[in-house]
This record gives structure tokens, C-alpha cells and sequence, in this order.
């Protein structure tokens, strides 16, 4: 304490509870170092168990971060794609169809058409 301030938010116990961490997880760290840095153990494997690693794994396991196929993927992709396309050839079909129709009936001009070719 300063001046009779606070230096911390935290209460001492919870400082020193920090610090044990703090120790624990750089003797964890120095540990890490001596096993993986080690120049004498490239003929064995000594494999580290983590939980938090395991965790992680398992996380990734079950989290897909790429796309997995599925009904509800295949009908929004089809909504996006397929079911516009078919929607637009269908209005298409029923307009060319009328346009045909009043064509042959003379309900339009020749010189009127857009679609000459009919």
C-alpha cells in the first residue's frame, strides 16, 4: 500500500493464491522445456499428457470449422442456388409461352415483337 492505497483490486489472499499460480505454471513451463529441448532424446518419444491440450482436442473433435453435409446445409445451399434458377426458367417458360401465343394470334405486330426469331 501506498499513501494508504490500494495498489491492487484484489484482496491479499487472492495475491497470493496469483503468485502460487504464477510458480506453478512456470515450473510447469521449465518443465515443458527440459523434456521437448532435451538434444538426447531423439531416439525416445516421451509423450506429455495436458488436460487442457486434451480438452482442446476433443473440442476440435466435435466443433466442424469446415462444412459438414447435412440436410439443413443441403436445402439453405439449395434456397441460395438451385430453387431461384428454377423459379426464373419457370417465369421465363410462362412468358415466352404468352408472348408466343399473342404472336401466332397476330395480337402483336410484327414490328412490335422482341423475340423475332419466333
Amino acid at each position: 500500500m501506498a499513501d494508504g492505497k490500494k495498489q491492487y483490486w484484489e484482496s491479499p489472499e487472492e495475491i497470493e493464491k496469483i503468485m502460487k499460480r504464477r510458480e506453478i505454471r512456470h515450473r510447469l513451463q521449465q518443465e515443458f522445456n527440459r523434456i521437448n529441448y532435451n538434444p538426447y532424446r531423439m531416439q525416445q518419444h516421451i509423450e506429455l499428457l495436458d488436460p487442457a491440450i486434451s480438452r482442446y482436442s476433443a473440442m476440435r473433435a466435435s466443433i466442424y470449422e469446415h462444412w459438414k453435409p447435412n440436410w439443413r446445409g443441403f436445402w439453405k445451399w439449395s434456397f441460395v442456388s438451385y430453387i431461384p434458377i428454377v423459379l426464373m426458367a419457370y417465369r421465363l417458360t410462362g412468358y415466352m409461352q404468352e408472348v408466343n401465343a399473342d404472336c401466332r394470334t397476330g395480337a402483336i405486330p410484327y414490328e412490335r415483337r422482341e423475340f423475332r426469331r419466333i
